[in-house]
């Protein structure tokens, strides 16, 4: 059985009982129910982001959806909704974030027009991400710095080369991506196009 704690404005919360075994009937209806859930998570809401304003919006998105956020000025990454209504304050906005086994999708990345301060992304085991997903990061292409893609098997060769487009990037990881064929010449395609930046490649295993 699951249970799930859906309000339209906070962090979600889902706790499931013991893993159903192999062959059950239920597993196709639960992995649809997920699914649809994960997409709901990641529809814009544009009156929510004129309500609370592009920084606070996007966090919100991004911990609903298993994410973190590290403020500016601030040491700690946030994965907690409470926590960020009581550590945040007007005019706080988000410098890194860690999006580590989310279910954030590139419908949702709208929620990065707007942010002034991003100068870090992390997408490991972020299962969702495609290379649409990544070409929307010119969203944040004045401040975004640091890039890391890893384990992320729906993105491809033309998503890792489209880093290139970012052009205050410094460094970019790239690690066990299963949908590239190519990992080295995306890297050199990045440097081809940004020559200041470094670009760690890890192949895949």
């Amino acid at each position: 059985m699951s249970v799930v704690g859906l309000s339209r404005h906070t962090s979600m919360f889902i706790r499931r009982s013991a893993p159903l075994t192999k062959g059950s009937t239920m597993q196709p209806q639960r992995t649809a129910m997920f699914a649809f859930l994960d997409q709901v998570w990641n529809r814009v809401d544009r009156d929510r982001i004129k309500e609370i304003g592009p920084e606070k919006a996007a966090a919100e998105w991004l911990i609903k959806n298993g994410a973190a956020v590290r403020w500016k000025n601030q040491a700690k990454f946030v994965s907690d909704y409470n926590s960020m209504e009581v550590t945040t304050r007007p005019g706080d906005t988000i410098e890194a974030i860690d999006a580590t086994e989310a279910s954030i999708m590139g419908e949702g990345f709208e929620y990065l027009q707007g942010l002034s301060s991003l100068r870090m992304i992390r997408f490991n085991k972020t299962h969702h991400i495609s290379d649409g997903a990544l070409r929307k990061l010119s969203y944040v292409k004045d401040t975004l710095e640091e890039v890391e893609v890893m384990h992320c098997g729906n993105v491809t060769d033309a998503g890792v080369k489209s880093l290139g487009q970012l052009p205050k990037l410094k460094n970019v990881m790239l690690a066990d991506l299963i949908g590239v064929k190519n990992l080295e010449q995306c890297a050199h395609s990045i440097k081809s196009d940004l020559p200041e930046c470094e670009v760690q490649v890890r192949p895949t295993t």
